[in-house]
């Protein structure tokens, strides 16, 4: 006989992971709001009624690899912070930069790109 490794949640939990699944199938390109709800469902563990693992649960539900939904989690706080951040490969690379230094490397950012469109 096989264990399961699958978990009973309440139904609150069950009605929560409805709602973030709906948040992500509606806004799959807007990766902030998609990023944040899989780090709730990843934290919360509430994927494990019909998944054994959060990287089953994104590879099954959604066809994400474990690297971009990590990538997605990673990046969408950064760009909700800094909303002059508007892209995941602006976010991407903004997190590659210590975050005391973040502000400053956008606001340069900023005045660069206005020099160049005002030229």
């Amino acid at each position: 006989m096989i264990e399961s490794s699958l978990e009973v949640t309440t139904p609150d939990e069950s009605r929560r992971l409805i709602e973030l699944e709906k948040i992500i199938e509606a806004g799959r390109q807007t990766f902030v709001d998609v990023g944040t709800a899989l780090a709730e469902i990843r934290d919360s563990r509430i994927y494990k009624t019909a998944y054994a693992s959060f990287d089953e649960y994104c590879a099954k539900k959604w066809n994400l690899t474990r690297q971009h939904a990590y990538r997605l989690i990673e990046c969408a706080p950064i760009a909700k912070c800094n909303p002059q951040v508007t892209s995941l490969n602006q976010a991407r690379e903004l997190a590659k930069v210590p975050k005391e230094q973040r502000k400053a490397v956008i606001n340069t950012a900023v005045e660069v790109t206005m020099r160049l469109i005002e030229d």
